[in-house]
């Protein structure tokens, strides 16, 4: 009975020609190339977003200092948050490189 209503036969292997290998092949390069490229942009984007942030909170503390003394402070703290905006952004640019370059070596 399962004889009569099984396939006994093994499946065949799928062949395909070189040419249709090839543009596979292009296209999936092609695709993860676009995907480092996406991931490289948004690391310019974010660091472009947080750089305006960072004005934008030196404005309001240049706006608001009055005096002296309250200027000193005014401009330690705007150098601080340049400085902590700057690694922000290097290190965010250094990981999304490094993502990029590992995901080369693995998937060239």
């Amino acid at each position: 009975y399962a004889a009569l209503h099984t396939d006994l036969t093994p499946p065949m292997k799928k062949t395909y020609d070189s040419d249709t290998v090839a543009a596979y092949q292009t296209a999936q390069q092609t695709n993860r190339e676009a995907v480092r490229t996406i991931n490289a942009t948004g690391a310019e984007q974010r660091s472009a977003d947080h750089t305006a942030a960072e004005h934008e909170r030196e404005a309001r503390r240049d706006d608001t200092s009055s005096g002296l003394l309250g200027s000193a402070v005014t401009a330690v703290e705007n150098e601080a948050d340049r400085i902590q905006t700057a690694v922000q952004n290097q290190s965010d640019k250094v990981a999304t490189g490094v993502q990029n370059t590992a995901d080369r070596l693995k998937s060239p």
